[in-house]
């Protein structure tokens, strides 16, 4: 009876293995990188966390190779950035469409901007997956 507790404890894991999608601490480590420099490099100066969301929205549409290169993330990697409110309307967004795939490396700062949308607040959410 004890083999087959023990039998029964060390199967339990792997059974739920497969339905977890692993994230590696790379892409993790990415989306951080690409959160922290867009809270740093995007908002207005002197005002911490106070989004200049015109000037994201030029770097997002216009330089997200950039965004990508200074966060150090390959080109084999698949990346987006959205900003949406606290209610999850989103904002503005760039890169590549995020279909809502599982094993993805997601890095949250929250920030507020100068437009009634987000003057509350906002999300940034940065993705990054294979």
């Amino acid at each position: 009876m004890l083999v087959t507790i023990l039998g029964t404890f060390a199967l339990v894991p792997a059974v739920f293995d497969p339905f977890e999608p692993a994230v590696s601490p790379d892409e993790q480590s990415m989306a951080d990188r690409l959160a922290e420099n867009i809270v740093t490099n995007h908002t207005y100066a002197g005002e911490e966390r106070i989004l200049d969301r015109t000037k994201l929205e030029a770097s997002l549409q216009n330089d997200f190779g950039t965004l990508r290169a200074n966060a150090g993330i390959p080109d084999g990697e698949r990346v987006n950035v959205t900003v949406q409110t606290g209610s999850g309307v989103q904002v503005t967004t760039g890169g590549d469409t995020f279909a809502g795939t599982g094993g993805t490396a997601t890095s949250v700062r929250t920030v507020a901007t100068r437009e009634p949308a987000c003057a509350v607040g906002c999300r940034i959410i940065v993705r990054v997956w294979s």
